[in-house]
């Protein structure tokens, strides 16, 4: 089985940054040069994920390459190096050069690499396993709102890997998609629902396929290599841990070697991220993203899911955006697997945000401590009340103030309220227009202060009881209702 394929960029930008090779020159097909290293992000085989999370004690790794010179197979701990073996190669001709990796007692975070020398041109390789593997068959799940032209271009790039196991389902939340998708994608229209109605949509029709065992959820606006969608399935067939989750890291599409997460981890108050800032082009940065630990959660730009735990856990809290990828980590607790070579490029958060998510990142957070039981969440609320009030009134924005107390209020009003509401038609009045600013008064925060202090218990306990409804199909299936689906075949 082939569980790791060296990749080569689809885009300029990472032809010289050191993400794939380092070499003279890369393209979208060959590494040339007089010296070609793969010990990069994408291309450096991390040998103890295998071996520790599948229980793999060898591979058979090669590299197909023409040329002639000198290929130094390599082992990296940390900043340790040992060459492991060393091959010639010198006929001209396309030739492919192989090593067994033994991967029985390897010190931590161990990277198989190969370093070539002379007149080098790699073609391509990978390494190899006589593992059995489960069967793993993904539904790709790309949740959109009239992004054409991201996602279409995503659905381009990711097709020639597409076929029975590997299957797309885009829930048009904006239904202004026609479906002229090539085969193996199905357009599935959708109420705008925010990204938890359309995540919940995809899950829910990928538990309908007898034949699909996992989910995979991803923003539309991504940039995503096929063969990180190639790794991310191996690594689920071969996983000693069925329950085990893949998460990619986020890597800014601005400074397209930079990591901006590595999953997080969500304490009550506040978010983490891991590995933030790490330079991914470097030894160092390779080294803290390999090393980043700790993450209970993982966002949905790129996450496999079982459809397994998702028919024991059901379907997402119905946050419409924010939030939700974090409570679903928390709520199904089984283990999320990062690693180097797993991850997408996704537009930094400080160009995306509008007035109106302060109401959803309150609200929801609010929400998400009420779920997860959080024995200090009325006293996080308080403070973020507080916080957020007094940040905004120094800002002087009168807009922010608004929908925060909303936010608050909405919360308090409990459970029913929320699972009675209509979250298009919510989402629709926020951001058609402004709050008038007396909405964000100092006399109507005090208000809330107080409604908090004697209400917040009552209503953290109607969402903790009202969460095994609002993550059924019971409750997700009427706003489902009447809209079908279309598979592509263009």
């Amino acid at each position: 089985m082939l569980f790791f394929e060296f990749s080569f960029p689809f885009c300029a930008d990472d032809a010289a940054n050191g993400l794939f090779f380092r070499a003279d020159e890369v393209s979208s097909s060959c590494a040339r040069g007089g010296r070609v290293s793969s010990d990069t992000y994408f291309n450096g085989v991390p040998l103890s994920v295998y071996a520790e999370r599948c229980g793999m004690s060898f591979c058979e790794a090669s590299v197909r390459l023409s040329g002639s010179g000198t290929l130094r197979w390599m082992l990296r701990s940390g900043r340790r190096r040992q060459v492991l073996a060393r091959q010639t190669f010198s006929s001209g001709k396309e030739t492919v050069l192989s090593y067994r990796a033994e991967m029985r007692d390897l010190p931590p975070h161990s990277v198989l690499y190969f370093e070539a020398e002379g007149e080098v041109c790699v073609l391509g390789g990978g390494c190899r396993t006589d593992m059995p593997g489960r069967r793993v068959s993904l539904r790709l799940v790309f949740c959109t709102y009239r992004r054409e032209r991201e996602l279409r271009a995503n659905i381009g790039r990711i097709a020639p890997v597409l076929g029975e196991d590997m299957q797309v389902f885009v829930v048009d939340n904006g239904k202004t998609l026609g479906n002229d998708f090539p085969a193996y994608v199905t357009l599935i229209p959708n109420r705008n629902l925010g990204g938890s109605g359309g995540y919940a949509r995809g899950m829910a029709e990928a538990m309908k396929d007898a034949d699909a065992t996992h989910v995979l959820l991803m923003d539309d606006d991504i940039e995503v290599h096929p063969a990180v969608l190639k790794k991310t399935a191996a690594l689920l067939a071969l996983c000693k841990d069925p329950s085990v989750n893949i998460g990619g890291s986020m890597l800014s599409l601005a400074e397209r070697t930079a990591v901006r997460e590595t999953g997080g981890h969500w304490d009550g108050f506040r978010l983490r991220a891991r590995a933030a800032g790490a330079d991914v082009s470097s030894l160092r940065g390779l080294e803290r993203n390999a090393r980043a630990a700790g993450a209970n959660y993982q966002a949905w730009w790129y996450m496999a899911i079982p459809l397994d735990t998702v028919r024991r856990e059901g379907l997402p809290m119905p946050m419409f955006i924010k939030s939700d990828d974090i409570e679903y980590s928390l709520r199904i607790r089984t283990p999320i697997l990062t690693m180097n070579g797993i991850g997408v490029w996704h537009a930094d958060f400080g160009g995306k945000f509008r007035p109106p998510l302060n109401y959803y990142i309150k609200r929801n957070e609010l929400i998400l401590n009420a779920v997860t039981g959080c024995r200090r969440g009325q006293r996080f609320a308080k403070k973020r009340l507080l916080y957020s009030f007094a940040k905004n009134l120094l800002l002087r924005n009168a807009e922010a103030r608004a929908y925060v107390l909303r936010a608050y209020e909405d919360f308090l009003n409990g459970a029913e309220a929320f699972a009675r509401s209509d979250a298009e038609q919510l989402n629709a009045v926020l951001f058609s227009s402004a709050p008038d600013k007396s909405e964000g008064s100092v006399r109507r925060f005090f208000a809330v202060r107080r409604r908090l202090k004697r209400e917040y218990a009552a209503a953290a306990e109607s969402f903790r009881a009202a969460k095994p409804f609002l993550v059924s199909e019971e409750y997700w299936g009427p706003a489902f209702a009447g809209h079908l689906t279309k598979k592509g075949g263009v």
